[in-house]
């Protein structure tokens, strides 16, 4: 953020020093976080440390959550080379569940494995509608 953006959405003129510590702050916070919110934030609470402690807690949970988030995503792929191996549409419909149909497919795909009749009618469905 520009210290002359961070000037219109809050009214407070800071030194640069100053705005560089908030920077550093917002900076911090990553791609998570909105300007308008960081600055009413910290309209509300800049004379505390809280706004710190929550944007630092904000990273760490937004980067555990991504984390998390890789490893669904490698859970849901095991899941479907399993659903090709054992042909077991249970799983094949929980790695849909987990990746989406469109995933699952461009997936299925780029493996080289070979579409069931399932995911043959999936494939038209989609392409179907954009048309």
């Amino acid at each position: 953020m520009l210290q002359k953006e961070f000037f219109e959405r809050t009214g407070i003129n800071l030194t640069e020093q100053e705005f560089n510590q908030v920077n550093a702050i917002y900076m911090q916070a990553g791609d998570n976080v909105d300007k308008d919110q960081f600055c009413a934030d910290w309209k509300k609470h800049h004379d505390s440390n809280l706004l710190h402690i929550f944007y630092n807690q904000a990273d760490r949970l937004g980067k555990e959550l991504d984390k998390a988030n890789n490893e669904i995503n490698e859970l849901a792929i095991y899941i479907l080379e399993q659903a090709e191996v054992c042909s077991a549409s249970t799983l094949r419909e929980k790695a849909i569940q987990m990746l989406g149909i469109e995933t699952y497919l461009r997936i299925k795909i780029q493996k080289g494995y070979n579409l069931w009749q399932l995911d043959k009618d999936a494939l038209v469905e989609i392409l179907s509608k954009t048309k």
